[in-house]
């Protein structure tokens, strides 16, 4: 008597691995509801975008001096129509996930993704201040 060839994977087991698979997927990708992004000018943080669903362009030429441009899409953030030498910032493209960043070295701006604070506060969750990792240019180092 032939014995029958067990298949490759079983209905159960295919199921059970696209169920893991999209739990996965989903673990991955998920944006934790209260996003924010902290901008930066220089050493100092000068406003918390709230990464929402809303599409919406920021200038930032006008208020605060530089030629950058920020776009706010479907929880996403990214550098639009800025003014440097090589385009570096724009060419990073969307970012959306914590501890995430754009930088534009030329104009000085930062982006970076933190996470809503403690019960929905709407204040940006720890973010380190960009001028203690910021490079002491000339004179002595802090603390010597």
């Amino acid at each position: 008597m032939e014995k029958k060839q067990r298949p490759f994977l079983r209905w159960q087991e295919l199921v059970l691995l696209l169920v893991l698979v999209c739990g996965l997927l989903w673990w991955k990708y998920q944006r934790p509801a209260g996003a924010t992004a902290q901008l930066y000018i220089g050493n100092q943080a000068v406003m918390a975008l709230k990464l929402d669903s809303t599409v919406r362009r920021i200038d930032l030429a006008e208020e605060y001096g530089v030629p950058v441009s920020l776009e706010i899409s479907g929880g996403k953030l990214r550098f639009v129509d800025v003014d440097c030498p090589d385009h570096l910032c724009e060419k990073t493209g969307w970012i959306s996930q914590e501890g995430e960043s754009v930088v534009c070295l030329p104009n000085r701006v930062a982006a970076v993704i933190a996470q809503s604070g403690p019960a929905g506060t709407g204040v940006a969750g720890s973010l380190p201040p960009l001028a203690a990792s910021t490079p002491h240019w000339g004179g002595e180092r802090p603390g010597r």
